[in-house]
């Protein structure tokens, strides 16, 4: 399933370096203008990780790019999903939230995808 890959790839990108008030930031803490993938950035917001985490799984051509677009939409609608609609960007940046908060977001649309994955057998 692309989406609970996508959503791996953000645990995996989270884990590695996590940011308030910028989407990317390189290891200086200065702001990354449009990376191409996940070695181009130290650090991700939420949203952040979730467009790294597409071009590093999907590539970063149009075509791909268009392709990736319908899993990253998804996993954006759950993320707002699990958070009442509010804003992911607001949810990341609000002075109390910890890389441990968005680890653990992230880690529930894991487990929602996960259990999509399931599917029950017919008798």
């Amino acid at each position: 399933m692309p989406e609970l890959e996508l959503v791996n790839d953000m645990i995996r990108i989270i884990n590695k370096g996590w940011c308030q008030e910028n989407y990317y930031v390189d290891d200086k803490g200065v702001e990354v203008v449009q990376p191409d993938g996940e070695d181009d950035v130290a650090a991700c917001c939420i949203h952040g990780a979730l467009i790294v985490a597409r071009k590093t799984h999907f590539g970063s051509s149009n075509w791909a790019g268009m392709q990736s677009i319908g899993v990253a939409n998804k996993v954006y609608d759950l993320l707002a999903q699990q958070l009442g609609h509010v804003n992911i960007v607001a949810y990341n940046d609000a002075p109390e939230r910890t890389k441990e908060d968005v680890l653990e977001l992230l880690g529930k649309i894991k487990a929602e995808l996960e259990s999509e994955e399931v599917q029950p057998s017919v008798s």
